[in-house]
């Protein structure tokens, strides 16, 4: 249940501020620099093999002016970023070399905070695992609670 909450939360969070992307204003700016970072672990399946795993995001740096101020950004957009294989993340960065102008969305209330994409990506998946192991998490309490309760009661009347 813990960990459901854990995901529940912060699944929650970033889908919630991506939603909030959704009516911020556009200001015109440039990408700075744009690179793939490669991030490995090690992952042990049911038969206790282990073996390496890899996953890829684009990290970018992109300026921008709002609210009269010249500012920076490095969020693409809220949610999880992540990609399986080095191809998938190259295409995405080649949507963004340096140099290149784009649009930025930015928070009228804290123009600071910025993103390339509007919306939540899919941190949607999180709030969903997260919901899903928190309440299969409650249900086997509540099942062990009655379980118990019956176990009890089996006790005193079989006495």
């Amino acid at each position: 249940m813990f960990l459901g909450l854990v995901f529940l939360a912060l699944g929650g969070y970033e889908f919630w501020q991506g939603l909030k992307t959704k009516n911020w204003p556009a200001a015109p700016g440039r990408i700075i620099e744009s690179e793939i970072e490669s991030i490995s672990s090690t992952s042990r399946s049911s038969s206790r093999v282990s073996r390496r795993v890899t996953d890829y995001s684009v990290r970018i740096r992109y300026s921008y002016e709002a609210a009269g101020q010249k500012l920076e950004g490095k969020r693409l957009q809220y949610g999880y970023n992540s990609h399986d294989d080095r191809s998938s993340a190259k295409n995405e960065q080649s949507r963004y070399p340096p140099g290149k102008e784009v649009q930025v969305f930015y928070d009228p209330t804290n123009p600071k905070r910025s993103v390339l994409v509007k919306g939540s990506g899919t941190s949607w998946l999180a709030v969903g695992l997260g919901l899903t192991a928190f309440l299969l998490g409650l249900f086997t309490m509540v099942y062990m609670a009655i379980m118990r309760r019956v176990g009890v009661r089996e006790k005193i009347s079989g006495s």
